[in-house]
C-alpha cells in the first residue's frame, strides 16, 4: 500500500513523502522526524558561556516562545525571529555597546551577533598649558572608553594647532596638537617718509621714534607721546617746566 502524508511545520510545509510497504503510523513518524531535522537546521542558537554572560538576549518585541522577556543560554530560536542584544555594563558600570537587532535567517544571525568586550578606562587626560579642559583632571578620576575631552585656551592666549581634543580608546588617550600661546602685541612699523607731528608743529624724525608698539608708550624723557584720535597723529606732551626743542 502506498500512502502519501503531508505535515506542516512552524517554518514552512514539508514536502509529501511516498512511503512503500509502511503503514500510516510509521510513515507519519518518519516524515515528522525528517521535517524536524530540516527545521532544526534553520533555527538559530542563543550563545552560551562567557559571551552569554556579557550580554542579555531579548525578543525584539513581545515575549519568547516560552513566555519570558529574555532568552536562555543555548536556547533555539525560530527562523525569521528578530532578537535584541544589549551588552552588559562592565565591572566599573560603563556601557560598552548600544542596543543592536538581529534576524535569524537560515540558521545564521544577520547581522552577526556582537562580541561584547570590556574596555579599559583611561587615567587623567594630558594637560595643555594655558588651557582649560572640559573634564576635571585629577589623578583620582578615571574615564570610560570613548570619552572625549576638549581643550579651550584661557583668556589672553590664542589656539594653535588643528586637534583640540583627545579621546579615550581602550585605556589610552589619543594625542592633540593644540597649544595655547600668549596673544602677541601687534606693532606698527613707521616708514621712512612718515614723521610724528607735535602740538608745536615740531616733527619728530624716524631716527628718534623707530617702531612704536600700539599698546606701549615710547620712552620720552620729561614727556610722553599721545595719539590724537581725531587726526591720527601723535603729539609730544612735555612735563611742566619742559618744552619741545628741535634736535
Amino acid at each position: 500500500m502506498i500512502r502519501s502524508v503531508g505535515i506542516k511545520t512552524r517554518a514552512q510545509p514539508c514536502q509529501s513523502f511516498n512511503l512503500k510497504h509502511l503503514n500510516s503510523m510509521w510513515g507519519q513518524l518518519i516524515i515528522a522526524l525528517a521535517c524536524a531535522s530540516k527545521i532544526s537546521a534553520q533555527d538559530c542558537v542563543i550563545p552560551s558561556g562567557s559571551q552569554f554572560s556579557r550580554a542579555s538576549y531579548r525578543p525584539y518585541h513581545g515575549l519568547t516562545a516560552s513566555g519570558n522577556t529574555f532568552y536562555n543560554a543555548g536556547e533555539r530560536v525560530n527562523v525569521g525571529t528578530w532578537i535584541r542584544v544589549v551588552c552588559n555594563k562592565d565591572r566599573q558600570g560603563d556601557s560598552v555597546l548600544n542596543v543592536s537587532n538581529h534576524l535569524c535567517s537560515a540558521g545564521n544571525w544577520s547581522p552577526a551577533l556582537p562580541v561584547c568586550q570590556e574596555y579599559a578606562r583611561c587615567g587623567a587626560p594630558p594637560r595643555v598649558e594655558n588651557a582649560t579642559a572640559s573634564e576635571r583632571i585629577t589623578p583620582f578620576i578615571t574615564f570610560p572608553h570613548q570619552t572625549v575631552v576638549h581643550y579651550k585656551c584661557n583668556a589672553g592666549f590664542d589656539k594653535h594647532g588643528t586637534t583640540s581634543h583627545v579621546k579615550c580608546v581602550d585605556g589610552e588617550w589619543t594625542s592633540a596638537d593644540v597649544i595655547c600661546v600668549e596673544t602677541t602685541t601687534i606693532t606698527s612699523e613707521i616708514t621712512e617718509n612718515v614723521d610724528i607731528t607735535s602740538q608745536n608743529n615740531f616733527r619728530i624724525p624716524i631716527t628718534t621714534v623707530g617702531t612704536i608698539p600700539l599698546c606701549t608708550e615710547p620712552d620720552i624723557p620729561y614727556g610722553k607721546l599721545v595719539k590724537n584720535v581725531s587726526s591720527g597723529s601723535y603729539d609730544v606732551i612735555c612735563d611742566v617746566g619742559f618744552k619741545v626743542i628741535s634736535p
